[in-house]
């Protein structure tokens, strides 16, 4: 996941979570159920998880360009030998 995809996945998380929050507090309070609340509300949290955990390809748009990779000096030196 690159840094894109991680700012990405943390605005899905707060957003989904914040929008089925407000809900299920609207929906336990004409109820008049606290686990109705609570039941959402971990019903939430596992959708949150399902789009946000895995690397899904959406979340690696932009590749990262790694340095190539050094040589330390004694391995140079010995191939000459």
């Amino acid at each position: 996941m690159d840094y894109q995809g991680q700012k990405l996945a943390e605005l899905l998380m707060v957003r989904i979570l914040v929008a089925f929050a407000a809900i299920s507090f609207v929906a336990g309070y004409a109820l008049g159920r606290f686990d109705i609340t609570c039941w959402m509300n971990a019903a939430a949290l596992g959708v949150t998880s399902l789009l946000v955990v895995p690397d899904w390809p959406l979340f690696n748009q932009q590749k990262l360009q790694w340095l190539p990779l050094l040589q330390p000096e004694g391995a140079a030196a010995s191939k000459r030998k």
